[in-house]
């Protein structure tokens, strides 16, 4: 359970929130939507404590989120960002040090699961061994997506997650997420979301 309590923020002299309430439904998919610069990114950086200039407070599984939770609530969330931040390697490189990290040595990523993601979603069957230089805009938001997956936690929080990828595979991917059982927060311009009756819509 996320909720946004009585949140308010202003950056750069604008008022992007006042005393916001808001609560994400769990184990399903809310898309955020508004005009550019209405505060859709900042909401998913204020859950995951990378934007913390704001007043009122923000409850994640019944835990305030703050300077001493926040590790907590990392772990029960995967994040993948507009711009899939990928690091340099082979995507399997990527993956073995992502798994090497302290709050994911508890596990293995799931093969099975990884080749089935990685046809599911049309990335190439040599993923694992490509360079992520190498990776166009579409496969790299898709590889972050199967990423996001293996971690196999509960809240998925996707910033922009469909806009670099082609038109046949938008509905693949809009049904991944939102018939995963997950809390999934998007972020997203794209009609393709709107269009998915397993959907609740957050207008900003």
């Amino acid at each position: 359970m996320i909720k946004f309590d009585s949140v308010s923020i202003t950056l750069d002299g604008a008022q992007l929130f006042h005393d916001f309430n808001y609560t994400v439904p769990i184990s399903k998919t809310l898309l955020i939507n508004g005009k550019s610069g209405s505060g859709k990114s900042t909401l998913l950086r204020m859950i995951l404590g990378f934007e913390n200039r704001y007043t009122g407070q923000i409850v994640f599984n019944g835990i305030p989120v703050s300077a001493e939770t926040v590790h907590k609530v990392r772990s029960n969330c995967s994040y993948v960002s507009q711009d899939v931040d990928l690091p340099d390697g082979t995507v399997q490189n990527v993956i073995d040090t992502i798994f090497s990290l302290k709050a994911n040595q508890h596990m293995q990523p799931d093969k099975s699961l990884l080749h089935a993601m990685i046809e599911k979603l049309q990335l190439p069957h040599d993923l694992l061994n490509k360079e992520t230089s190498q990776l166009s805009g579409g496969e790299r938001q898709r590889t972050g997506i199967v990423i996001a997956f293996l971690l196999k936690r509960p809240v998925l929080l996707l910033d922009e997650p469909t806009s670099g990828v082609e038109a046949a595979m938008k509905q693949t991917l809009v049904s991944t997420i939102t018939e995963s059982g997950k809390t999934a927060v998007v972020v997203s311009h794209d009609p393709e979301w709107q269009n998915s009756t397993n959907i609740q819509i957050l207008e900003l």
